[in-house]
């Protein structure tokens, strides 16, 4: 039950609908089920639109594989993923005069990070930058390596989504 629960939220977090579970009754009580729906004035009032956008973009970058020969390959990948699921990104995003991020969706003020080679703690200063920046609401890394994926999860105050990309298959 619990699995199919998930399959069916990771499905509708592709789609750009999500699943809100209410805690006060079960819908086997009230004999209505529950619907996932697009973010709406709803989301945006609870300040979840940030964090659905994060997860949807985590979700669809970690479900493909990518052959990979460096890291500009790797955001050739990430960049066609992102546009083919309708996700508005600018590519090199100037956050000041030596932050540059990979890519920003502007909407939703996420900046997302693609990182294949470094020491983990040179990656970490980095993400630390960008996290300082106003501009930057959240933060999404994706790597090829797990040794630089950080354990926190949030940097200056900003949540930080690791992905962890496997090699071979389309892109």
């Amino acid at each position: 039950r619990k699995r199919h629960l998930h399959v069916r939220r990771s499905e509708a977090i592709l789609e750009g609908r999500h699943l809100h579970l209410s805690r006060r009754r079960k819908p086997e009580a009230t004999g209505r089920r529950r619907r996932p729906h697009t973010c709406s004035a709803r989301c945006r009032r609870q300040g979840k639109t940030l964090r659905h956008e994060r997860e949807r973009v985590a979700l669809l970058l970690r479900t493909y594989r990518y052959t990979l020969t460096d890291e500009e390959s790797l955001q050739d990948g990430a960049a066609q993923v992102l546009a083919d699921h309708g996700v508005i990104v600018e590519r090199e995003y100037r956050l000041g005069p030596h932050d540059r991020i990979d890519f920003y969706v502007p909407a939703t003020k996420l900046g997302i990070e693609v990182k294949s080679h470094g020491s983990p703690t040179a990656v970490l200063e980095q993400l630390f930058r960008y996290a300082q920046h106003d501009a930057v609401g959240a933060l999404v890394l994706v790597t090829r390596r797990r040794a630089l994926i950080p354990k926190a999860r949030e940097l200056a105050g900003k949540p930080l989504t690791s992905v962890y990309v496997a090699l071979g298959g389309a892109f």
